[in-house]
This record gives structure tokens, sequence and C-alpha cells, in this order.
């Protein structure tokens, strides 16, 4: 059972906030602030809240399409505190886990659902799906597994790609060159996004 947001006031607090941010976001995106609170109709159980990223999230509706919740635990890797993003890319690209996978985690110390990243390895048991956390415990997990090359395309704007290179094994190499290539030709075509997953379309995702 997750733990609520400290009192009711506060709740309250975060709907306004939260409300007012969905508010600002649908001004920029029409049918956006429709569009995320269906995802976290999905996501949240009763006393929960999905917390609105402060920009559009680009992968709403790859969240919609290919997320899933995942209430068994994680692997805790601790890494560098508050960098999902890079810890899960850097355990990615070094070989210590299968792919990445992008969503929302729910807290342990309170209700909310915020932005986060893990790595993932293809084993699972009963008790662990596979999930790589890098940062704190967490309670459950809404995640968006990203392919081969999705991961690539994520560890390229998550790390320096300069020594990436200078660091990788050849095989591993090879496969970052294909995905930059891969993401060059897709950027061209519509070089508008700022997510090299939105730029890459399914093909970023594992599915």
């Amino acid at each position: 059972m997750s733990t609520p947001p400290t009192t009711t006031a506060e709740r309250e607090r975060l709907t306004v906030l939260y409300d007012e941010r969905l508010a600002d976001h649908d001004d920029a995106e029409p049918g956006y602030a429709a569009a995320f609170r269906s995802l976290a109709a999905h996501v949240c159980t009763p006393g929960e809240l999905l917390v609105p990223p402060l920009q559009p999230d680009e992968h709403l509706d790859a969240l919609r399409t290919w997320g899933h919740r995942y209430d068994n635990a994680a692997e805790l890797h601790l890494l560098e505190p508050n960098q999902c993003h890079a810890n899960a890319a850097h355990l990615f690209a070094t070989g210590a886990a299968d792919r990445v996978a992008i969503g929302y985690a729910l807290s342990a110390s309170d209700a909310l659902w915020r932005p986060h990243s893990v790595a993932l390895t293809d084993a699972s048991t009963p008790t662990h799906a596979g999930i790589i956390e890098t940062t704190a415990r967490r309670r459950a997990y809404f995640l968006a597994p990203l392919s081969t090359l999705g991961s690539w395309a994520f560890a390229a704007s998550e790390l320096d790609v300069t020594d990436l290179i200078a660091h990788l094994a050849p095989e591993r190499l090879d496969q970052l060159h294909a995905a930059l290539e891969r993401l060059h030709d897709a950027h061209r075509v519509d070089p508008t996004t700022r997510s090299p997953l939105v730029t890459l379309g399914p093909a970023a995702f594992a599915h």
C-alpha cells in the first residue's frame, strides 16, 4: 500500500499545482491534458498521483501504447543520486544491462509517481522483473522498455558520446555507430522533436 502525501491539505495543493501545469501543457499541445489523465487513470491506484513533468512528456503516447506496471521488486544498484537517466544509460552502454526502460516510478516515501528511467536485464524471476534501480528503492514502476536501437539512442542523448566511443568494446561500438546513423537519417525526416526516441518512432521501443 502506498504512503499518501503527508496531509489532506498537501494532497489538495499538489492536485491544484498539477492541474495548473497540465493546463499550461494543454495550451501548448491541445489534447495533452486528457491524454495525460488517461495515463494517470491507468497507472495510479486510489490515493496515488502521477506527477506531470515540467515540460510536456514527448513519450506520453509511447507509454500509453507500450507501458506496463511492475509491482515486483527491483535489484538495487546505487549509482549517482538524482541521475536516473544517465545511470540507466551507463549500465546499458557498458554492457551491465540489456536495455533501458523509461516511464514513472512510485516513490517509497509518498504516493507520487515521478518521471524515471531504469536499466533492464532480460533475465527475470517471479520476484524481480529484471529492473535495475540506480537511485533509491521504489514501490512500483510503470515502464516502456526500449529496443536495443532505442537504448543506444537514449544512451547517446544522456552520456558524452566522445567518452563512450573511447571506452566501448568493439562490438558495442559498432552498435552505437549503427544507432547514431539511424538516428541521423530519421532526424533528417523530422528535425522538430527533442527526443531521439520520438525521432525513431516505434523502432525505439521493445514491443
